[in-house]
């Protein structure tokens, strides 16, 4: 940690870390974590452009690798290596270009900015960390929300339960009357719809919303037909966004066709 003096006070540096310090407080020997603040800002991002070299570089191609991949564009993915060349440069002015922004083949913080909102995930968040569908399922049956299950087997444009997702629909059923047994609260279920890469980004979105607004109507169905209450039931949709296997072979995208269903306690919102 170095300390520095200049005309607005004293301040210390540490990382990517600035401290503007009270006249009073010593830095001597302090955390900053035991530091009283007055003041705490990061540095603004480096201008990254051609014959640049660093981790910032290499996180810059990811991000535009990201960007191609999700704009399926067909050129060949950067390499990660963190130097800036005349391909990387190629590439940021054409972020650039596609995004409205001044075409100068240099990432400052506008660029960086709008890569990193075009490569942001869209799709809704599970009250889990990772897919249900890579998951294998516990010996002993949880009793403790949340509790998340797989639907899967479906076709390239399928969007209502079939005979193969029908088991599943009628365990998830089973789930639910079971979780409204242990849980102290209200059982809600967030049902999220997923596709393969076939077909344009805009319609798989809307499969996949089909799907889980299908899947909702057959919990629905199979409940009401024998008496149970109905729980509140969300439906959201990931489109192609969140595959969990490669989209590059028949295998991989159908695990990607598949709705989520989670089970947790709370307010629907």
């Amino acid at each position: 940690m170095n300390e520095r003096v200049s005309r607005s006070g004293r301040w210390l540096h540490s990382g990517n870390r600035i401290v503007v310090l009270d006249d009073g407080v010593s830095s001597g020997g302090a955390d900053l974590g035991e530091l009283r603040l007055v003041g705490l800002q990061a540095p603004p991002p480096p201008l990254l452009r051609r014959g640049s070299r660093g981790a910032a570089v290499a996180s810059l191609q990811r991000l535009l690798n990201t960007w191609v991949a999700r704009s399926r564009g067909s050129v060949a993915p950067l390499k990660e290596d963190g130097v800036f060349g005349p391909l990387t440069e190629g590439r940021v002015i054409a972020f650039q270009r596609a995004s409205g922004l001044l075409v100068d083949g240099i990432a400052g913080g506008k660029t960086l900015g709008a890569l990193k909102a075009a490569v942001q995930p869209t799709c809704p968040t599970l009250p889990v960390p990772e897919s249900p569908c890579l998951q294998e399922g516990p010996l002993i049956p949880p009793s403790r929300l949340p509790l998340c299950y797989c639907v899967k087997g479906y076709a390239t444009a399928q969007r209502e339960v079939g005979d193969t997702q029908q088991a599943m629909v009628e365990f998830i059923v089973l789930e639910i009357l079971r979780a409204r047994n242990f849980s102290k609260g209200p059982v809600i279920v967030t049902i999220i719809g997923h596709t393969d890469y076939v077909g344009s980004s805009e319609s798989n979105v809307e499969l996949g919303r089909a799907r889980a607004q299908g899947a909702r109507d057959a919990i629905r169905d199979f409940m009401t037909k024998r008496g149970f209450p109905l729980p509140a039931i969300r439906t959201d949709t990931c489109g192609e966004d969140q595959p969990i296997a490669p989209n590059t072979t028949a295998e991989g995208r159908a695990a990607n066709r598949r709705v989520e269903v989670c089970l947790s306690a709370g307010v629907l919102l």
